[in-house]
């Protein structure tokens, strides 16, 4: 035998390797040149069928919500009428692959227990033989490609099996690099519609005040989400009377978010129509309870002042009673017969009272964001706390506010907000 006899065998190699490293260099920018999956996903399979000189392939990946492959990509004959199989981790030989997350070559599928024969009775294509490795991205699983049928010959080889496993790194990184870019779209465009939502219900809080010769009103809302389910409201009513208006829509988020503008608009229409609190409060509830969405209701405190007068008439859903400043820095707390949140039942029935208010007093309404506030100890921001913080200051409602909210941010700091903060306050001057 002659030296070049003896080497031959090494040569095709080495030249049967530099021919697939050639195609994959050639595939790379294809299959990297777009970050739509569904459109990155068929052009993978082509290039497989095209490097890998097969008769058909497919792409399967696993379904995170069953642990099932899908086949996402099938061409070749009749492809398309295996693409609603799914496979369970261990079934079929794609099955196996996913399972024990190693390539699989077999030549001879009729004789190979492992063989799934429902995809070619399904599609009518005749498998010979499969070599199916694994898609792994990031030290995991995402699904298996697999190529069927070798052109020109009759089996796979073990050079076959090394270029599909190099080329199925390339496809595994890449199909995950285009999910983190849908992923992020998707994300960013949350983003963007819920800071639109959050711009049109904070739209929808009034953000100018009724003014007075005799009154000074003042509101803040901070909520925890984007979202938030805490509102307040002033109804500018005739006669020199004010609407004070505070609740709190069980739950967060969108939800939260939607009934609590639904809320708003129903008090604003009723407060036109209704000759009294209670009778609005009652207009209201009736009006939640056939809108209300998942079981959802509102703790409400609505009162009206009467600047004049120095009286305020006020009923109460469930929520905080009013607290009032006196001038010598006392505060007491408003008392209020409490009815059922608004929207759990209708035909409730809500009490009236009255409270007076003089001058250089102030009406202070909460929710209960201030109150449960909890500080990185654990601890509470409680009524108490907030009752000496008022008795300690002697603020108008212009300041009061923000006085109390600097206070209770600052209590929970190094915690996450875990409720809307809301204030509502008038002074008569």
């Amino acid at each position: 035998m002659s030296a070049e006899d003896k080497y031959l065998p090494s040569s095709e190699k080495l030249r049967h390797k530099i021919s697939n490293l050639k195609k994959l260099i050639a595939v790379g920018g294809i299959i990297n040149s777009t970050l739509d999956i569904s459109e990155l996903l068929d052009r993978a399979m082509k290039v497989a069928e095209n490097i890998m000189n097969v008769e058909a392939s497919a792409l399967m990946l696993i379904d995170e919500n069953t642990d099932e492959l899908v086949f996402k990509i099938a061409h070749g004959d009749a492809g398309e009428k295996v693409k609603e199989i799914r496979l369970k981790k261990g079934q079929g030989i794609a099955g196996w692959v996913a399972k024990e997350e190693k390539p699989l070559v077999i030549n001879d599928v009729e004789n190979d227990s492992r063989h799934f024969k429902g995809a070619d009775a399904r599609s009518g294509f005749k498998t010979r033989a499969i070599l199916c490795v694994p898609l792994i991205a990031r030290n995991r699983t995402i699904g298996v490609l697999q190529v069927l049928n070798p052109i020109s010959r009759k089996e796979f080889i073990d050079e076959d099996q090394e270029l599909l496993e190099s080329f199925s790194s390339m496809v595994a990184i890449a199909v995950e690099n285009a999910r983190m870019h849908k992923s992020l779209l998707e994300k960013q465009r949350v983003e963007h519609e819920l800071e639109i939502g959050h711009q049109i219900q904070q739209n929808f809080l009034p953000s100018e005040f009724p003014s007075s010769e005799n009154l000074i009103l003042n509101a803040k809302n901070i909520p925890a989400l984007e979202l938030g389910g805490d509102f307040f409201d002033f109804l500018d009513f005739s006669e020199g009377k004010v609407g004070l208006v505070i609740g709190d829509v069980s739950g967060k988020g969108v939800p939260a978010a939607l009934f609590m503008v639904r809320a708003m608009s129903e008090i604003r229409f009723h407060a036109a129509l209704s000759k009294g609190v209670g009778e609005l409060m009652g207009e209201i509830n009736n009006a939640l309870v056939d809108q209300s969405m998942m079981g959802m209701f509102i703790t409400l405190l609505i009162g009206i002042l009467d600047c004049r007068e120095g009286i305020i008439t006020f009923a109460n859903a469930g929520h905080h009673p009013f607290l009032i400043r006196g001038k010598d820095g006392s505060v007491r707390e408003t008392f209020c017969k409490t009815g059922l949140p608004a929207g759990i039942m209708p035909g409730v029935k809500y009490e009236e009272s009255v409270a007076e208010l003089k001058k250089g007093e102030t009406i202070i309404g909460y929710t209960d964001g201030i109150t449960e506030a909890r500080s990185a100890k654990g601890e509470e921001f409680g009524e108490e706390r907030l009752k000496n913080l008022i008795k300690h200051k002697k603020l108008d409602a212009g300041e009061i506010i923000q006085y109390i909210l600097d206070d209770v941010e600052g209590f929970f700091r190094g915690v996450p907000q875990h409720d809307d903060l809301t204030l509502i306050a008038a002074t008569v001057k």
